[in-house]
């Protein structure tokens, strides 16, 4: 493993890659209080293949449910901020072009609400994509 890879995996801490993305993910989607069908539907899709290309083990409903959980009890604001600010870090602006893509086909996947676009473009220009 690469020096980069392991200090990014140091510096995530209690919560994994796999819980970090989903939790992304499912953020930015229930950002407007709603949490469609849809939504839960490509989101599944994105976490099934960032699992699958990471050659993960973890269960998928699993990581939705506890992701889910977590962000019922208290959103787990803080998380995201630390993941969006380890994601600028550690990861290339390509991988962070890619996952603004994933995040806003998940958002899109029913109307896209104005509390979402807007949350979007500061994850975007968090990550220097604007």
């Amino acid at each position: 493993m690469n020096q980069n890879k392991e200090k990014m995996i140091e510096a995530l801490g209690d919560y994994s890659l796999e819980y970090r993305f989903c939790h992304l993910l499912l953020f930015f989607a229930a950002s407007d209080s709603e949490l469609s069908t849809q939504e839960i539907m490509t989101i599944s899709g994105y976490v099934k293949g960032m699992l699958q290309g990471l050659g993960s083990k973890a269960d998928l409903k699993e990581l939705i449910l506890h992701c889910l959980e977590d962000m019922k009890n208290n959103g787990n604001v803080e998380v995201l901020k630390e993941t969006i600010a380890l994601f600028t870090q550690y990861l290339p602006k390509a991988k962070l072009q890619e996952l603004a893509n994933g995040v806003e086909q998940v958002i899109g996947s029913d109307e896209l609400s104005e509390a979402e676009a807007g949350l979007l473009q500061c994850l975007k220009m968090d990550w220097g994509l604007v």
